[in-house]
């Protein structure tokens, strides 16, 4: 099932705008981007969002979903 993944900030530039990655959730889908990736969201240094809404831990995605993977950032 292949979902749309988009990298933004520095992430961008290690894998490019966009990609289509087949995975049946998330942590298949990060470990999938490479292991640096996934102990990277473990770490909370980055930050990912399925369909818009920020998520944390394992979650199931669809076919056509969209999977932002995003630096942590700050506000204030």
């Amino acid at each position: 099932m292949p979902v749309r993944v988009r990298f933004y900030g520095p992430l961008k530039e290690r894998f490019g705008e966009e990609a289509e990655v087949s995975a049946e959730d998330l942590f298949k889908l990060l470990l999938k981007l490479g292991k640096e990736v996934y102990e990277e969201f473990q770490e909370g240094r980055i930050m990912v969002a399925v369909n818009h809404e920020i998520v944390h831990g394992k979650v199931g995605l669809k076919d056509g979903d969209l999977v932002a993977v995003l630096p942590r950032f700050s506000g204030g």
